[in-house]
């Protein structure tokens, strides 16, 4: 089982009272869920994407990054914090909002980050250990597993011609999935299932004969990528983000093993895909880094050519490097925690320009960094990490708009744009700022595979 090490909230009190602050004022703009949504899809908040070519609003109702689940997470921290306040009646106001989605809509996914384990997580987080929704989640379960298995075959049987990253990853895929059912996995058919996706992941990590050259079986061929993706890798790639690679499932695999849930070939799985990993990390003045995207070519010709990357939760060195440290620790394999102590503090070597990551927000933004560097920081004891820390929450402080509608934007480029969710907006500064200022670990962590 995992070493567990006590929470650290932030020491400074001057920074934990600011901190403290700017959570209650987000959680203040955030108690009305229709004047939220309302706010989020103006006409002028409306994002272009080139790309793409299409026009849309950052909200989905009932998504865990984009629409009220993910808020949910943010008001549950909240209210385990100033369980007087009522911020139990605010987020029932939101559960009652997802409900009324869900018969509008329905769910049409078994996700995470989109779907029904989302929503399920959402309800969790205001429960109050446990004592509230336990039906709502009961309902939710059961029909997870009522659908469940039919999706992981094919997703089983889609590995002999190649996998998609939306079958495996942490937004889409089972590794979001497995991480939420591990919460529940002294039930006997929540067990079952969780165990059945570890064998998927298990056999993910098994190599394949693609095109007669033996790859890894998180390879993903060129009919399965996003379309933008297509003519940039025409032949496949091997996705290394944490958010739609295979740190992803090495997480879950290390997470699922720490908690004492393993199946056959599972330690196995979690030192190929961690070794795969360090194979293709790279070097630069800084330090160590991981590329975003290994294509085809690279692969067979074993030299990276394209190595754009980001120092993000979703992409690069802090979100692999934290992978790695899972795995380390469920391998008891110090090398790997040690790679991956030295991979992250490459990030703060290297200038912060050559980040690319601009925003404020958690997916590829700052405070995500921070809640990763805490990770780091409560696991490793590395005192470096503190105060790096430290110096990203300053970073962000300063990015604090009051004229703002939620104190805070994402940015894209050189506009702005308001953003309520978990991934990209206030819910996520809120939630971070939050644990920050907590002495218990804080659980929403899970949701981003890196606890």
């Amino acid at each position: 089982m995992r070493r567990q090490i006590n929470w650290e909230m932030i020491d400074c009190n001057e920074r934990r009272e600011k901190l403290k602050n700017i959570a209650l004022e987000i959680g203040s703009l955030l108690k009305n869920p229709q004047d939220v949504k309302s706010k989020i899809c103006s006409e002028e908040n409306k994002i272009q994407h080139k790309e793409l070519g299409v026009e849309y609003f950052p909200w989905k109702d009932l998504s865990l990054g984009e629409g009220y689940p993910g808020i949910c997470l943010f008001l549950g921290e909240l209210d385990r914090l100033f369980p007087d306040d009522g911020w139990d009646e605010v987020g029932h106001n939101y559960m009652v909002a997802i409900q009324n989605s869900i018969h509008e809509y329905g769910i049409d996914s078994l996700s995470l980050w989109g779907g029904i384990t989302g929503i399920a997580m959402a309800a969790r987080a205001l429960s109050r250990d446990g004592t509230r929704y336990n039906n709502f989640i009961s309902q939710l379960q059961e029909i997870y597993l009522e659908n469940y298995r039919a999706t992981l075959e094919y997703s089983m049987a889609s590995l002999y011609k190649g996998s998609k990253v939306s079958d495996y990853d942490t937004i889409s895929g089972w590794s979001g999935i497995g991480r939420y059912l591990l919460f529940y996995k002294d039930q006997p058919a929540i067990r079952k299932s969780l165990e059945e996706i570890l064998s998927y992941l298990v056999q993910l990590s098994q190599d394949r004969e693609i095109n007669g050259q033996i790859v890894p079986g998180w390879y993903v061929p060129v009919e399965n990528l996003f379309l933008h993706e297509r003519e940039k890798f025409p032949n496949g790639y091997f996705n290394c983000g944490l958010s739609h690679g295979i740190p992803g499932p090495l997480a879950l695999l290390a997470l699922a093993s720490l908690h004492g849930v393993e199946v056959s070939g599972q330690k196995e799985a979690i030192h190929k895909i961690a070794m795969w990993l360090l194979q293709w990390k790279q070097v630069d003045k800084y330090g160590l880094y991981w590329p975003n995207i290994i294509s085809w070519e690279d692969h067979q010709s074993g030299v990276v050519n394209l190595s754009y990357h980001r120092e993000a939760w979703c992409y690069g060195s802090p979100g692999v490097a934290r992978s790695i440290w899972l795995a380390g620790e469920a391998l008891n394999d110090d090398n790997f925690k040690r790679i991956a102590v030295e991979a992250y503090l490459a990030t703060f070597h290297r200038p912060q320009e050559k980040w690319n990551i601009e925003s404020p927000t958690f997916c590829h933004g700052l405070i995500g960094l921070v809640q990763l560097t805490q990770q780091m920081y409560v696991d490793s004891q590395r005192e470096e990490f503190k105060i790096q820390r430290d110096q990203l929450i300053d970073r962000i402080l300063d990015m604090y708009e009051e004229k703002a509608p939620f104190r805070f934007y994402d940015l894209l480029g050189q506009k702005k744009y308001i953003k309520g969710g978990l991934l990209e907006g206030v819910a996520g500064i809120g939630i971070v700022f939050s644990g920050l200022i907590s002495e218990c670990t804080p659980e929403w962590s899970s949701v981003f595979l890196i606890s």
